[in-house]
């Protein structure tokens, strides 16, 4: 008679698992996974495994709307080969990061807030100014910069909305992490007698606060303004594998305020694929929570 032979899951069982938490290997990312275990029981094991081969973190040179045109995941990609082979449990991205178009076998969801200003500061976009323009505030500072003020992004939405709020704007596209792009803005370089650098950048206010850099930013720009955010921005997104209940359930455990990271996240991301935008698509959005009828739960507006 053959000996039976018993499968054993690739994985311990919830009670003897750790979490293991994948991300990209930039201080921005390990600061939201940060935020991530925050929220996470004092008691739950976690580790971290950063992770430098995405295609937006190798090629620093190509423009992002060059690098979306070749049909590729900018950050997430290589990343969510590790969730699906099974070496790390969950992935922390920012959310905005992620495609709305998953790879099988994968889920999202947002997690913690915005935060801020009644949830909407972290969502918005944020004016760094030069030196010599410091404390000029948002839209009104970029404003004052003598014409033609040079401003560094590289979001083809922000190149787009500054376009149409500052008549004459010139866009210099600048890579980089944040760090990277201040220094830019710091230490300008000169070329034949010529000053080569930027008058101000535009940049994700939630990056720069997780950073504790805040004292940098000199204003904010928002929907009043004709700028609207990335979708997703501001949000921090954990992804995992499906059928994954162990991780499922601890995701629904941790949402604060009704899950309004939750829903924000999916009415935005909703919104991208109906117009089937990307990186290469200057797409902007304002989120609102408002009451429903009676005082009832909010709706979207």
């Amino acid at each position: 008679m053959a000996a039976s032979t018993t499968q054993t899951s690739p994985l311990p069982p919830p009670h003897h698992r750790t979490l293991r938490i994948g991300t990209r290997a930039s201080t921005l990312a390990l600061a939201q996974v940060s935020l991530f275990t925050a929220l996470l029981p004092s008691s739950l094991p976690t580790s971290t495994h950063p992770f430098s081969t995405q295609l937006g973190d190798t090629n620093k040179t190509t423009n992002l709307h060059t690098l979306a045109s070749t049909g590729k995941s900018l950050w997430t990609e290589d990343l969510e080969v590790e969730l699906l082979e099974g070496r790390v449990d969950v992935l922390v991205h920012s959310l905005k990061d992620v495609p709305t178009k998953l790879p099988q076998g994968c889920k999202v969801r947002a997690v913690g807030g915005r935060g801020g200003d009644g949830g909407k500061r972290e969502g918005r976009d944020c004016v760094v100014l030069a030196e010599k323009y410091r404390g000029g505030g948002g839209l009104g500072g970029l404003r004052k910069i003598p014409s033609p003020a040079r401003v560094g992004t590289s979001s083809i939405r922000r190149a787009a909305m500054l376009r149409r709020c500052l008549p004459g704007v010139e866009i210099i596209d600048c890579r980089g992490n944040v760090g990277t792009r201040l220094r830019k803005l710091d230490q300008p370089t000169e070329l034949e007698g010529r000053e080569l650098g930027y008058d101000a950048l535009v940049l994700a206010g939630a990056g720069v606060q997780r950073l504790g850099l805040e004292g940098r930013i000199d204003g904010w720009l928002d929907w009043g303004d004709g700028v609207g955010h990335a979708v997703g921005q501001g949000l921090v997104g954990v992804e995992w594998r499906e059928g994954d209940q162990w991780v499922e359930g601890m995701l629904e455990a941790l949402e604060q305020d009704g899950g309004r990271a939750r829903w924000e996240g999916e009415a935005e991301r909703a919104l991208l694929r109906v117009l089937e935008g990307g990186c290469s698509v200057p797409v902007g959005v304002d989120c609102r929570w408002e009451e429903g009828e009676g005082g009832g739960e909010g709706g979207w507006g």
